[in-house]
């Protein structure tokens, strides 16, 4: 869900000057990006923020238009010179995604996917597993073309990097 949230929100940053997608502070999971427990405690980052944190930091400047996608992944794309962004949320709960990746114009000479992507999709995060949305980076080989599966309910953030042809 916040994926697919935040994604609406790059497809369509012209018209949205400013979004926020949690409280930073709260009481409730559904509306809050980090618990913070007092007096003392672990304090750690609710799923909203995780896939916050993650877009924000594997994006670029400049907003890309994707032509297509497989049935079942919701993608924004964005690029930096030399890179080229992506950010999926897989919306099937019970199947994996496989994409092929394709730059028109470029040649994708490799990459990584930073992945959210819980063995358990009814596993939540709290005190005692504050780490279930942690991502994990993957290498992505370019040879002979890239090509992801991205497992049910997971969110990613796809960097690719490429050369003009």
């Amino acid at each position: 869900y916040h994926a697919k949230s935040l994604n609406l929100y790059q497809r369509h940053g012209a018209h949205v000057r400013i979004a926020t997608a949690a409280d930073f502070n709260g009481t409730r999971w559904t509306n809050v990006a980090v618990m913070l427990q007092t007096p003392r405690g672990v304090s750690y980052l609710m799923p909203v923020a995780s896939v916050a944190r993650l877009f924000k930091t594997v994006n670029g400047t400049h907003s890309v238009h994707v032509k297509t996608a497989p049935s079942g992944l919701d993608i924004a794309a964005s690029r930096t010179a030399g890179k080229i962004y992506l950010h999926v949320a897989n919306l099937e709960y019970k199947r994996s995604v496989e994409a092929k990746f394709a730059v028109a114009g470029m040649k994708i000479t490799g990459g990584r996917v930073h992945e959210i992507a819980p063995q358990d999709l009814r596993q939540y995060v709290s005190q005692d597993q504050p780490d279930v949305f942690k991502p994990r980076e993957v290498a992505l080989d370019a040879e002979p073309a890239p090509v992801w599966r991205f497992p049910a309910g997971s969110v990613s953030a796809v960097e690719l990097d490429v050369q003009s042809v």
